[in-house]
């Protein structure tokens, strides 16, 4: 690949390849890091990561796990705002979580 794509893909390679020896010195190891472009998220094989992205049009209603709360999202949310969530525990119904150790983009 050439261009914006290869330097993605290697910084994404030697992120990781960071990541994989420092999630050595502890049983779990997650971060979060931007470069003011991307996000990148990496678990340790001990460590959960879910996310869940939220796109328009925001018509769901979203449960916590850990409350009796529901909130409309179209309630808090624009018509045009995006939110992505990442966290250690499940937030709300319906989360995705992120499989072996990488690195997402």
């Amino acid at each position: 690949m050439l261009g914006r794509n290869a330097e993605l893909r290697k910084k994404a390679r030697l992120i990781e390849k960071e990541a994989r020896r420092l999630s050595g010195l502890s049983d779990k190891f997650n971060f979060l890091m931007s470069d003011n472009e991307y996000l990148f998220a990496f678990r340790s094989e001990t460590g959960r990561l879910y996310y869940t992205v939220r796109v328009p049009p925001h018509e769901a209603m979203v449960k916590l796990v850990d409350e009796d709360f529901e909130v409309d999202l179209s309630d808090i949310k624009g018509e045009d705002e995006v939110a992505t969530i990442i966290a250690t525990e499940e937030l709300t119904i319906g989360e995705s979580s992120i499989s072996p150790p990488q690195i997402s983009q």
